[in-house]
């Protein structure tokens, strides 16, 4: 006997679909985040880790809204 999931919509409390970030410099725009998805279900813990300079700041504030427009 096997055990199958099933994915309900209302489960998910966080969706993020093709997030990118640029930031305005005076050398010209930097890609801080491209195109970054992700869903997050209740019950369940994402850990976004990487390399320093990869993007993991800079996404969380954007998806808290921290970022200057």
């Amino acid at each position: 006997m096997s055990a199958v999931a099933v994915e309900d919509a209302t489960d998910v409390v966080l969706d993020v679909q093709d997030l990118s970030v640029d930031i305005a410099t005076p050398h010209g725009l930097l890609r801080a985040v491209r195109n970054v998805s992700f869903q997050v279900r209740r019950a369940e813990t994402l850990c976004i880790v990487g390399e320093s300079g990869c993007g993991k700041s800079i996404t969380s504030l954007a998806l808290m809204s921290l970022l200057p427009t």
